[in-house]
């Protein structure tokens, strides 16, 4: 019976009274249901814009170590809106200037059918992509108008005075560089490394627009370890971002470059280094234009390649590839290509003078006189610039016979001093009909066209006072010009 009564007892008093039983315990959590990989889009694989295909009406130029394709414009490609949608990662959205980088946003890239065609900026009906060998291991690309003149296509195009193009090496092969393309669908091309098989530039799926003012190609490259680019304040290697060049000073320290583009300072050179996949070779690429250039370098997440699309204001597109090489051997080719630097003469690294208020030989003749001694102790003194000698503001190339009287002879007495003087000429012509060198350049359309309306000639400006428009020094009429 003592048993009986403890068997109550000992739950009652365990569980702490009867009118609060203990609850029972909670259910284990059952596992989460796995969930399925999103299907994304691989962002490699998707074709952006690109209306250019083979024509088959006319033949492929080919020779073992040169190829010419002639490319037709499609225009069916502005019908409808062909490109997908695709997630990119936040750094992506945020160096696009996207509203809000979050990761469940969708970027689009921008649209070249929202380009104009019209007088002031028009789609070639026909393109010549020409592949040329300058060595076994180096490969030019030209992508020019068709139906243009030779002197038009040649305006887009770096004079070949200032950028002497390298002949054609007969004894190369283009499958030394591993080049092939499609022959259906938009026209892409590649370059692979022989040995490796390691496709190393590839266009394929990517952009390929030419227009009078609007001209960009891409580029898939096998690794993100890329650098160059000229000189920027920020890290060695690219990231994703924007990199613009532009010809312009800074007032103060360079700005650390964010990714934004205008950050890059006035020291241009248009030419990426890159290690390949394997790490054991590098290749590097060289992009020669007349116009400003924009550099765009996008990176995904989980990808070990990058896309780099090139932008330039209009015009011929052309580009050199460098391969197989260390890092070292590959800048060398570079520098074989665009010419090493130039030794200055002796003078140039000694003592210069000058002043806008030079106006009138006296003022510059008094100049050498104070500096030979004339006023005190003699004074090191190489060199003088001048540069209000002309006849009106902004006559470059004549001299104010009134303010400068006898100067040849003048000069002449300056060199037997071993000093030299320098006179200054600005590619801002005075718009005046009675200047006749401008009237010379106008007629021989050697001005810079305006961007804003072709229609309306040239690009225009107000210096001081003058109206003056510019000289395109890299048109190839400049030198008959001068």
């Amino acid at each position: 019976m003592i048993g009986v009564i403890l068997a109550i007892v000992l739950p009652l008093t365990l569980g702490g009274g009867g009118d609060n039983p203990p609850s029972p315990p909670a259910p284990p959590t059952p596992p989460e249901p796995p969930r399925p990989t999103p299907n994304e889009t691989d962002p490699y694989l998707y074709q952006e814009f690109n209306p250019f295909y083979i024509d088959d009406s006319l033949p492929i130029k080919t020779t073992t170590y040169d190829a010419t394709f002639p490319l037709k414009f499609n225009s069916s490609a502005f019908n409808g809106e062909q490109r997908i949608k695709r997630k990119l990662p936040a750094v992506v959205k945020a160096f696009m200037r996207e509203e809000e980088a979050t990761e469940d946003l969708v970027y689009r890239p921008m649209n070249p059918r929202y380009l104009p065609n019209n007088e002031n900026n028009t789609w070639p009906q026909q393109l010549n992509l020409n592949v040329q060998m300058n060595s076994n291991t180096q490969v030019r690309v030209l992508l020019t108008d068709s139906q243009v003149s030779v002197n038009q296509s040649l305006k887009h195009q770096v004079n070949s005075n200032l950028f002497p193009r390298p002949k054609l090496e007969i004894e190369s092969r283009l499958k030394q560089v591993g080049f092939t393309y499609n022959e259906t669908a938009s026209f892409a091309f590649n370059f692979t490394d022989i040995y490796s098989q390691e496709t190393l530039v590839t266009t394929l799926y990517r952009k390929m627009v030419v227009t009078d003012f609007y001209s960009e190609i891409g580029f898939v490259l096998p690794t993100q370890r890329c650098f160059g680019l000229g000189t920027r304040n920020g890290r060695f290697q690219l990231d994703t971002g924007t990199y613009s060049f532009n010809t312009r000073s800074h007032e103060e320290s360079l700005a650390a470059d964010d990714g934004y583009g205008g950050k890059s300072s006035n020291h241009i050179q248009p030419f990426m280094l890159c290690q390949s996949a394997a790490k054991r070779d590098f290749f590097g690429m060289f992009f020669a234009s007349t116009a400003p250039q924009v550099f765009e370098v996008v990176k995904f997440t989980n990808s070990s390649r990058m896309v780099l699309n090139y932008i330039t204001i209009g015009g011929s597109l052309e580009f050199y590839v460098f391969m197989r090489g260390s890092a070292q051997e590959i800048i060398q080719q570079y520098h074989g290509l665009i010419g090493n630097p130039l030794m200055p003469p002796y003078y140039a690294l000694g003592v210069f003078h000058g002043s806008n208020t030079y106006d009138q030989w006296a003022k510059v003749k008094a100049v050498y006189d104070n500096y030979n001694g004339a006023a005190g102790p003699k004074q090191a003194l190489d060199a003088v610039f001048v540069e209000e000698f002309n006849m009106a503001p902004h006559w470059s190339l004549t001299v104010s016979a009134q303010a400068f009287p006898n100067l040849g002879a003048e000069v002449d007495k300056i060199h037997a001093g071993n000093q030299r003087i320098v006179f200054g000429a600005s590619l801002a012509l005075a718009a005046d009909s009675n200047y006749p060198w401008y009237v010379q350049a106008k007629q021989g359309q050697c001005l810079v066209k305006s961007f804003s309306g072709l229609a309306n000639g040239p690009l225009t400006g107000i210096l001081g006072q003058t109206q003056v428009q510019y000289l395109d020094t890299y048109s190839q009429c400049f030198d008959t010009w001068l």
